[in-house]
């Protein structure tokens, strides 16, 4: 017979390789790569879906004098925005901003970024750092120091005045294309950098190819390397107009209250006025907007094949 030891010891043998099996499978199998998101997944649910929920919720509670909010059902604060013309307007403010500045940044960036890929060299390396450097600077920073530039006592002023365009000085701050350049300026450089991470990923010998058959260089780009980098220019459309949606500081520092956009009239309501449930609405609206329209602009890249 055997002895019960080595029977038991057997058994502790066959559980460790089964379970080492187990633990194998669950790395090399074919979902293996979903344990890598987790980390991802964990700092999306706690910093990006659960302050969404519960704005969601505080938005459906009762506004009350003294009070930022009473946790009762009512839908009064969605009522008030869908019923006042004013709100609506700064609604397609803040869509109309995120749109001039995402076409600004699709007309200047994809030529810069595929001037960046085709580039060698110290070329490159100084395109490159002309993009890199203004991240090193301060959000903030770089918007005052606009302010400055466009300011009447500024070098812009100063500038048009010694070649005689101005007669006297102007102020181009506090409006709308104030807010259209500092915003472009900080959105851009993040566009290009998506871009050209793309565009690196492309067989070069394509454009060459292509040259070949017969296809000058505008061809070579619109038939060629448009097509194949339109996945990564619609991640970068999406995240500059998603910029644009959510901008804060530029249309408050360079801009009037013309200007302003949901999310400062959402900050207003919360800070200022008290008004949780209507600043949650006023904040889930916008997000809620957000994603419908970066949802059809992806499908607008992806229609007819533009995305292969």
């Amino acid at each position: 017979m055997v002895p019960a030891e080595t029977i038991a010891r057997s058994g502790g043998e066959a559980r460790t390789l089964q379970g080492g099996w187990i633990r194998a499978r669950l790395w090399t199998g074919r979902h293996a790569q979903w344990w890598l998101l987790l980390p991802m997944l964990a700092f999306v649910i706690g910093f990006f879906l659960l302050p969404l929920l519960g704005m969601l919720t505080i938005s459906f509670y009762q506004s009350a004098p003294g009070r930022v909010y009473v946790p009762q059902f009512s839908a009064d604060s969605y009522v008030r925005f869908l019923a006042d013309p004013w709100y609506w307007g700064l609604l397609w403010r803040t869509i109309w901003l995120a749109l001039v500045v995402t076409a600004i940044c699709l007309a200047v960036g994809y030529p810069l970024s595929y001037w960046i890929w085709r580039a060698r060299g110290a070329s490159k390396a100084l395109l490159m750092g002309t993009v890199l450097v203004p991240l090193f600077t301060n959000l903030i920073a770089r918007l005052y120091g606009w302010q400055i530039i466009l300011s009447k006592s500024g070098p812009l002023n100063f500038a048009l005045g010694e070649l005689g365009v101005l007669d006297k000085p102007v102020l181009f701050n506090y409006n709308f294309g104030a807010v259209v350049v500092g915003l472009t300026h900080i959105a851009l450089p993040y566009f290009v950098l998506i871009l050209v991470s793309v565009l690196e990923g492309l067989d070069r010998s394509l454009i060459e190819v292509a040259r070949n058959l017969g296809a000058g260089r505008l061809r070579s780009l619109v038939e060629v390397v448009l097509p194949l980098s339109a996945p990564g220019l619609a991640t970068a459309t999406a995240i500059t107009f998603a910029w644009g949606m959510g901008a804060y500081a530029e249309p408050l520092i360079l801009g009037s209250p013309r200007e302003w956009t949901m999310s400062v009239e959402a900050e207003r309501q919360i800070l200022a006025g008290f008004d949780w449930p209507f600043g949650a609405t006023i904040a889930f609206v916008l997000v809620a907007s957000m994603l419908v329209l970066i949802f059809l602009l992806i499908k607008a890249f992806t229609r007819k094949g533009a995305v292969r």
